[in-house]
């Protein structure tokens, strides 16, 4: 039976660089540490700056204000699409069954707003719009199913 070779001690270049790694790393993790505080000092920071240089319109003439005010003169349209569900088992169901249901749309209705009494307000510097919003929603047949019809009566 042989031995293994004992190894031998280490020697000056292992020692050199024994430390190496950890102090490696902890410089690393000392510098990520200080930019995220760096960071989050000055990012915040130039954030609100953006935010304050930001102009609020609030005047009639303004390109814009129209468009704000309103939809009916843009050409983003907005859909709401309705389904009607119907109970085609009521007496089974109560008793305990499964509903059948009988699905009836899609009723599609255009929805149309109007932002009023808008006013700016600056609280502390920063200024506040505020505006109520009123909604209007129009049927539209020719997107609705074919035998939906805005006074359709569901038994």
């Amino acid at each position: 039976i042989t031995a293994a070779p004992r190894a031998a001690s280490m020697g000056a270049p292992e020692r050199r660089f024994r430390y190496a790694l950890p102090i490696g790393l902890g410089c690393c993790g000392l510098t990520l540490f200080l930019l995220a505080i760096l960071i989050g000092f000055l990012l915040p920071a130039a954030i609100d700056e953006g935010l304050q240089t930001l102009n609020i319109v609030c005047n009639d003439d303004s390109p814009g204000y129209s468009g704000f005010k309103s939809d009916d003169d843009s050409n983003t349209k907005t859909y709401t699409r309705v389904f009607l569900y119907n109970i085609t088992n009521p007496s089974a169901y109560l008793q305990g069954e499964t509903a059948e249901l009988m699905e009836h749309g899609p009723y599609v209705y255009r929805k149309r707003f109007k932002n009023l009494d808008l006013s700016i307000e600056s609280v502390d510097g920063i200024k506040i719009a505020s505006y109520k919003t009123w909604e209007r929603y129009t049927f539209d047949e020719d997107r609705s199913c074919e035998t939906c019809r805005q006074n359709t009566e569901i038994n």
